[in-house]
């Protein structure tokens, strides 16, 4: 009987940490709230896809998933924070074409590799952006034709605003301005949503902004989109004409994807991958995105990666193209 006590203790000994380590390690994930950081101000489209992602992907998990803004940079203060925070999916980041396509060439130290600082969980969203004019400061410029005439006209005059250097917004005009062999002064803000007020006020005279916060001054009249730098018309505003009538090619629509640091867990990246796919394929979060002229696109991170690696390759014509060189 004791011999038998015996074995049974040790079997329930073995058994204990076993059971344990299921409860409180990796299996666990997550047992504590997520920080989803984003690299633009609040009222832009990154921070409104991160937040709609938040909402969707905290009830798969179990978890608040909480959008902490960090502007600044072009984004690449926010994606410096994410590659270098714990590998333990408590850190994510949901990534622009600034921080991850654009910014190696702007900047000449980033703080991160594009890259190999990350591990890349999925796709979001691809959306258009805007030139916008504002009708009752400037109505001469809500034409395309009247930018470039007013440009030509006054060399180095003419401003125009965006959600900060190294933005897709920046490179859009800069390769617009190239383009047309035209110079634009340009004004960057810390995102869409603070380069909102200075069109409104008349601070800058144009501006490349993303759709969300500018629809209640759109709707309003105070507001109003002249051209879309894609090749292909927003299924959204079909009527507003694409920037490659006048720059052929120009196609820079904003990509957002979800990154956490490198060296992601294998079993954390399939709960985060699951929670994503869960969120792409929600009817609710496809109608929000709709309405904000975002397209859902389901690229897992095999995928996400080869098109960020083709994306390297993208910019860096396009920043020889315009001019512009590593600060």
């Amino acid at each position: 009987m004791h011999r038998r006590f015996f074995v049974l203790f040790c079997l329930i000994c073995a058994w204990v940490p076993v059971a344990w380590g299921q409860s409180t390690g990796s299996g666990s994930y997550p047992s504590r709230p997520i920080r989803l950081i984003v690299g633009y101000s609040a009222g832009g489209m990154p921070d409104t896809l991160a937040r709609i992602l938040s909402e969707s992907m905290s009830k798969t998990l179990g978890q608040p998933i909480v959008v902490e803004n960090r502007p600044g940079a072009g984004g690449m203060i926010s994606a410096a924070v994410a590659a270098n925070s714990a590998p333990d999916g408590y850190t994510l980041t949901l990534a622009g074409t600034g921080q991850t396509s654009i910014a190696p060439y702007m900047f000449k130290s980033l703080g991160y590799d594009p890259i190999k600082s990350f591990t890349q969980i999925g796709m979001l969203a691809k959306s258009p952006m805007y030139i916008v004019c504002n009708p009752a400061k400037r109505a001469d410029l809500c034409t395309v034709e009247g930018i470039i005439r007013a440009a030509r006209a006054q060399p180095g005059v003419l401003t125009y605003g965006s959600s900060g250097v190294g933005s897709g917004h920046h490179i859009s005009m800069e390769m617009f301005s190239a383009g047309q062999q035209i110079k634009l002064v340009h004004v960057p803000y810390k995102g869409s949503g603070q380069s909102t007020a200075p069109m409104l006020s008349g601070e800058v005279d144009i501006a490349m902004l993303s759709l969300p916060p500018l629809i209640a001054h759109l709707n309003s009249g105070r507001l109003k989109l002249v051209a879309v730098n894609t090749t292909m018309p927003s299924p959204l505003h079909p009527d507003v004409p694409v920037m490659a009538n006048w720059v052929p090619g120009l196609d820079f629509p904003s990509e957002n994807g979800l990154l956490a640091p490198a060296g992601l867990p294998g079993e954390v990246l399939d709960k985060l991958l699951k929670s994503l796919d869960a969120a792409r394929s929600s009817p609710d979060v496809v109608a929000k995105m709709r309405a904000l002229d975002a397209e859902v696109v389901s690229a897992d991170g095999v995928r996400y990666k080869q098109l960020l690696e083709a994306n390297l390759k993208k910019y860096e014509a396009a920043t020889k193209v315009a001019g512009i060189q590593a600060q």
